[in-house]
């Protein structure tokens, strides 16, 4: 299989995944820009592992040694704070408000993210955008607790 004969969603799937190896279906669907609800990325995803070039489930899809040949070579993540900017250009103006305050404090409450951000707690596009945010794997902390920021953006 040549990376001609894949789809342009299927192709952008693949990138991402030939980046991180390793990822969840909600992290495939922000880093490429495909709505992990449409069609075409269910069918992206089918393409894919028909082909042989990744494997696993929503929470666990893998590229394969195959999928890393046709995928070639890609531009690796940024890491710190440039990783923290590239993420910032994928998500919503809500999800980066809160990701940069979180990124900042490193671990913060709910009370305090919402002073720094000026977004009510009790606003569901706070409460959506945290919920985006863990889904992502971009934030770790129970429902109702403290957040804080992911390993991925420690240097």
């Amino acid at each position: 299989c040549a990376a001609g004969e894949l789809s342009r969603c299927a192709r952008a799937l693949l990138g991402v995944l030939a980046q991180r190896g390793v990822a969840t279906d909600s992290q495939v669907s922000a880093l490429s820009g495909y709505r992990k609800t449409s069609s075409g990325f269910t069918n992206s995803l089918s393409e894919l592992r028909t082909q042989g070039l990744i494997e696993g489930s929503r929470d666990r899809l893998k590229i394969t040694d195959a999928g890393r040949t046709v995928a070639g070579v890609v531009e690796a993540l940024p890491q710190g704070r440039a990783l923290l900017g590239y993420w910032k250009q994928k998500l919503t103006k809500c999800e980066s408000a809160l990701l940069q305050a979180i990124y900042d404090a490193g671990t913060i409450s709910r009370e305090q993210l919402s002073d720094v951000t000026k977004y009510k707690t009790t606003s569901s596009g706070f409460t959506n955008s945290i919920s985006g945010l863990r889904v992502l794997e971009l934030v770790h902390g129970p429902n109702g607790g403290d957040l804080t920021i992911a390993d991925v953006f420690k240097e």
